[in-house]
């Protein structure tokens, strides 16, 4: 095993949990706070937030900075386009994430629950909508990584 091959693992590895996570939330959690009324749909975004925002950025960061690794060395064409393909979807999510969807998180992080502001509704339908661009994004990144790995 050498470093480049170190450096592969962590690309799709990391990809791999920012992916699943934003597709578990895709498919699990946004129609849970569908469902509920803002009160309590406030309440539970509130509580999720902290805890995923504990690890999701770091994978993000750590798929993009091995992809850069990888691309400082001499790679197959096909290898070259994937790991490229993998690091534009990084960039995706985290540009999406720091531009829209963290801004609305920290809106929301200081809302009383029981107070929830008539902007609520609006704002939680952006971050949704921008929440599946980003998941699109990772799920390409994660293809990418993979594909360099298995097509090189």
């Amino acid at each position: 095993m050498t470093v480049l091959d170190i450096f592969r693992f962590l690309s799709a590895f990391a990809a791999g949990i920012a992916a699943g996570t934003l597709v578990a939330v895709f498919a699990g959690v946004i129609p849970v706070l569908r469902r509920l009324p803002p009160p309590e749909a406030l309440r539970v975004k509130r509580l999720l937030d902290p805890f995923i925002d504990r690890y999701q950025p770091a994978t993000v960061v750590l798929a993009a900075i091995s992809a850069v690794v990888i691309l400082l060395h001499d790679l197959t064409s096909s290898e070259t386009v994937f790991t490229v393909v993998g690091l534009a979807g990084s960039i995706a999510v985290g540009v999406t994430s720091v531009s829209v969807n963290m801004p609305i998180n920290r809106a929301m992080g200081v809302w009383p629950p029981d107070a929830v502001p008539p902007e609520f509704e609006p704002l939680l339908a952006r971050w949704i909508r921008f929440h599946g661009v980003r998941t699109l994004a990772a799920v390409v990144a994660l293809a990418g990584f993979v594909l360099a790995i298995v097509n090189p």
